[in-house]
């Protein structure tokens, strides 16, 4: 199944921007016109996660500034790019533990909606929806998270936020 973004044309692996680039922060622009340069992120973040797994990945961590996801839906699956997501209703919730790529190493019990449903574009601009529910509900919350500027911590009560932005911090200098 990875192959198919080789065929494609992708050459380059996308590289994982990490906490604190600001890029992570910053709320995406709205994807209009579909043009080559969305394209591009497109499949540089399907290449991404065709090459290395995981559950979804999103345009801030490789450095755009456009409102695109990409996630794998089903093991074995290719993935699925949406532009311009937006979950237009969520039922339920659960708490689960969480990580992220932005944020190497670190975990934290984050509530998320149990299910929810969005609509976005494929790459093409055409309308999709998509009805997800439970570690893929996650994932799709996660990553338009993203697309908001908003990091993993973000979802703390504030004293577990600056902790954790913290030790991460103090963590990061001592690694460097």
């Amino acid at each position: 199944m990875a192959d198919i973004w080789r065929i494609i044309g992708v050459k380059t692996m996308a590289q994982i921007i990490t906490y604190p680039d600001k890029r992570l922060t910053e709320k995406c622009a709205t994807v209009s016109p579909f043009n080559a340069d969305a394209r591009l992120v497109a499949k540089r973040l399907g290449s991404f996660l065709a090459a290395n797994g995981g559950m979804g990945v999103a345009a801030p961590q490789i450095g755009s500034n456009m409102r695109i996801i990409a996630l794998l839906c089903g093991e074995g699956s290719d993935p699925l790019v949406i532009v311009n997501p937006e979950i237009f209703s969520a039922d339920g919730s659960t708490t689960e533990e969480e990580g992220c790529l932005s944020i190497p190493g670190v975990y934290f019990k984050i509530t998320r909606p149990q299910k929810i449903a969005l609509v976005g574009q494929n790459i093409d601009g055409e309308k999709i929806t998509l009805d997800a529910e439970g570690y893929l509900a996650r994932a799709v919350a996660h990553e338009i998270d993203h697309l908001d500027g908003v990091l993993i911590w973000d979802n703390l009560p504030q004293k577990r936020r600056d902790a954790a932005i913290k030790s991460f911090s103090d963590f990061s200098l001592k690694t460097a």
